[in-house]
């Protein structure tokens, strides 16, 4: 079996829009060079959870690189939270346009309050955590270097479902800009 190299002609790659190679290369070193000298770790962008060797986009990033690059941000809402108020549930649409109106892309996000992180709340003391109805309340089990074993037990009551609803619609949008924002920038090999 041999091995052929075949040559294409170039004109038979070229697709409309598409950038030359040159081009793609100058986008992420501006990019780099961006997170490089402007981005700060911890404020714009961090691991994603203690340990990890992965870098997350955080909301500033976002809003720092929109603003570099010129993007404007259009939202589109919906409203899928529980007729009944059991819940309360967001799916927005990120898109991003050029300075010149031009559509680039866009980016979704959903969030709930039935996620874990907004069903529970910590009890405020015992005595809260006590008045509480049984079945509004848990012991939960984190984890925490500074206690012997690793493991620290901390007590928690239901969160109030509609004192989370602004809060869970903010981090809706905040999921749908960065998702828009790392699809636009072609900037998902840094960020995760």
């Amino acid at each position: 079996m041999t091995t052929e190299l075949i040559k294409v002609e170039e004109s038979y790659l070229e697709v409309p829009g598409a950038r030359s190679v040159e081009q793609v290369l100058q986008h992420k070193y501006r990019v780099q060079e961006i997170m490089e000298r402007v981005l700060q770790q911890g404020v714009h962008y961090g691991p994603p959870y203690p340990g990890s060797d992965k870098v997350m986009l955080l909301l500033p990033g976002a809003h720092t690189l929109t603003s570099t690059f010129g993007l404007t941000p259009k939202l589109d809402i919906e409203d899928l939270s529980d007729i009944a108020g059991r819940y309360f549930r967001y799916r927005i649409k990120v898109r991003l346009y050029s300075r010149g109106g031009l559509y680039l892309g866009e980016g979704v996000g959903e969030c709930s309050t039935t996620e874990e992180k907004f069903q529970w709340e910590y009890a405020l003391n015992d005595r809260h955590y006590e008045a509480t109805d049984p079945g509004d309340r848990r012991v939960a089990f984190k984890k925490d270097k500074s206690v012997a074993g690793g493991v620290a037990e901390v007590k928690q009551v239901r969160a109030n479902f509609a004192d989370k609803s602004n809060t869970v619609l903010k981090m809706c949008k905040k999921r749908a800009l960065v998702d828009a924002v790392i699809l636009v920038l072609e900037c998902s090999d840094i960020f995760s």
